[in-house]
């Protein structure tokens, strides 16, 4: 190369340079792997990247809740991904409105807060998180319409559904959907309240589980006690029965079968606003069980695939997460 041509390339900036087909190579490897290397450290570092990347669940109930600008205590409530997102041209934001609130479990602060969605209109849902769950018992297949008391009986829907806040993914959680009011022969909505009997210990709420109960109490203050063919629920913390309780002093109560415990919830969910009354004409023991199974091998695989999502996407401590994914191991073993 003549002196004159290697002068100039010398005094030409390096960015300037004319590259070989060598150095183009090796640095379009050394950004791959810096991108990557990115990436990676992105997805272990943010929690928000990690989520980004959750890969979608096929077949999975999916609920998304859109605080409202205006009333942070109520929440628009859809099932449908494409109607979560709101447009300039729409008039208004589309779902159905609740009011919520949010509580927790003391005794496990590491877990998200539960959600209690109301509506007078619509009834009650309750959101409880995966990692409050026992499996067993809120997994099992629930009994059949016929081991209902009455084939008139209101049933509570439950069942895992993925959690989307704000466009946000918030986890797994069980739903609980209860059960709207019937009507009367004139069309108006029966009243009711939701009456948790654990032992000779009563929790009452009304029928979208806030604190304003009335017709379980009237009946204790004029000594009427609450007579029907009643099956109660097997929980982890003993059995307890779940009573829709009617206005109507001539129907009897209904007794509903529960996944999760609904007196330990309104304790939760409302701490002393919800007293805790002795009754000890209850004798819970004798009752009749509701016949359950335990979740069948499509069940279980389908909760895998939730769970699997809501450990990946990282939202409890680790130590949280673990003690998660152990559990979640033993109930998928004990099949």
């Amino acid at each position: 190369m003549p002196d004159a041509i290697r002068d100039a390339a010398a005094r030409t900036p390096w960015w300037g340079r004319v590259t070989s087909p060598r150095a183009a190579l090796a640095a379009i490897a050394l950004c791959a792997a810096l991108a990557s290397a990115g990436a990676w450290l992105a997805s272990v570092s943010s929690p928000l990247a990690a989520r980004n990347l959750l890969p979608h669940v096929p077949g999975a109930r999916e609920i998304f809740l859109t605080t409202l600008p205006d009333d942070a205590g109520r929440v628009l409530l859809v099932s449908d991904r494409s109607r979560a997102t709101t447009r300039r041209s729409d008039a208004a934001p589309s779902g159905s409105r609740y009011w919520i609130h949010r509580y927790g479990d003391p005794a496990r602060p590491e877990l998200p807060d539960r959600i209690l969605l109301s509506s007078r209109s619509r009834g009650a849902r309750l959101l409880v998180p995966v990692g409050a769950l026992d499996l067993d018992t809120a997994l099992a297949i629930p009994p059949p319409r016929e081991d209902a008391p009455s084939p008139r009986t209101p049933r509570i829907r439950s069942g895992l559904v993925q959690l989307y806040v704000d466009r946000l993914f918030a986890g797994t959680w069980l739903e609980l959907r209860f059960p709207d009011r019937e009507s009367d022969a004139k069309g108006e909505p029966l009243r009711f309240d939701l009456v948790a009997i654990r032992g000779n210990r009563v929790r009452c709420a009304d029928f979208v589980l806030t604190a304003n109960p009335r017709y379980y109490r009237d009946a204790l203050i004029e000594g009427r006690m609450p007579e029907g063919a009643f099956v109660a629920n097997a929980l982890p913390g003993g059995p307890e029965l779940l009573l829709a309780f009617y206005a109507d002093p001539t129907r009897p109560p209904d007794a509903l079968a529960a996944p999760i415990s609904v007196f330990d919830e309104l304790g939760l969910a409302w701490g002393d606003g919800v007293p805790t009354l002795v009754d000890d004409r209850w004798q819970i023991e004798p009752l009749p069980r509701y016949a359950i199974a335990p979740a069948g091998p499509e069940r279980r695989d389908a909760a895998a695939r939730l769970v699997a999502v809501h450990l990946a996407a990282r939202l409890e401590p680790a130590a949280e997460r673990e003690r998660l994914a152990e559990g979640f191991a033993r109930w998928q073993a004990a099949r």
